[in-house]
């Protein structure tokens, strides 16, 4: 009997110790950020947050939460739930979408409108978390991106 305990024993030190650590994903960019108008008082902004995973295993992503600024001002919240996975080693996106009412934008003026035919430029600033699962351990990556776009008519 005591030598099927050690076996036992043996077999999770030896199982516990090729486990290796996960590690949170890297934030990487912001890439096909698109801001389009719609309508009269709103402008779509979609996009991909591409990260990378330096596990070995694949991971889940779970959820996202951030602030989204435009010209240091915070305009709206994001909150959604995901079930995107990530496979090791690879870089994988995570989907932005979101609708921003122009008056938030505060272009609610004739000159507003007149510098948005011009191509005016706008400082889009995310900051926030997205949630990540792996072996049933959760990891908050954190998100500090900006970036210039520009809005047009």
């Amino acid at each position: 009997m005591n030598s099927f305990k050690f076996l036992i024993f043996g077999f999770f030190t030896l199982l516990l110790a090729s486990c290796q650590s996960l590690v949170a994903p890297e934030f990487q960019d912001v890439k096909n950020l698109k801001v389009d108008l719609a309508g009269f008082t709103a402008v779509n902004v979609t996009g991909e947050a591409l990260f990378h995973n330096p596990n070995e295993t694949t991971i889940t992503i779970k959820d996202i939460e951030m602030d989204v600024s435009v010209d240091n001002q915070k305009v709206t919240h994001i909150a959604k739930t995901f079930d995107i996975k990530a496979i090791g080693l690879e870089d994988f996106t995570v989907p932005i979408d979101l609708k921003l009412s122009l008056k938030d934008l505060q272009i609610n003026s004739l000159s507003s409108a007149i510098n948005m035919l011009s191509g005016d430029e706008k400082e889009l600033h995310f900051v926030g978390k997205i949630k990540v699962k792996a072996y049933g351990i959760n990891f908050n990556v954190p998100i500090d991106h900006r970036e210039a776009v520009k809005l047009r008519l």
